[in-house]
């Protein structure tokens, strides 16, 4: 199931999530309890400017400001380790979950 958390949130605990996302979860960045931000480990097809996990840490609600409107790819020890990007209009967390299920699945 897709996790909300809070930027700031976010931002205090950055490496945790990092890693978290890797594994395969997918997070779900929210402002005043709005979804605004998906994080998902990323898929080759993936693309978006580059920014090293450093650089995220010391701008995290300006990278995610960012993200909204379009999608970022967050490198750690050189590789991409994670995806941020906008949430199409009106998808809820819940819709999020059962499209990454319905992918998993068919993988």
């Amino acid at each position: 199931m897709a996790t909300g958390i809070s930027i700031r949130d976010f931002r205090d605990h950055l490496t945790e999530y990092s890693v978290r996302v890797e594994r395969g979860e997918l997070l779900v960045v929210q402002r005043l309890g709005r979804s605004i931000v998906l994080l998902r480990s990323p898929d080759e097809a993936d693309h978006g400017r580059r920014i090293s996990i450093t650089r995220l840490r010391r701008n995290a609600c300006r990278a995610v400001r960012l993200a909204e409107r379009r999608p970022l790819l967050v490198l750690w020890h050189c590789r991409a380790s994670m995806w941020m990007g906008p949430l199409p209009a009106g998808v809820a967390v819940e819709h999020v979950r059962r499209r990454r299920q319905r992918r998993g699945r068919a993988a």
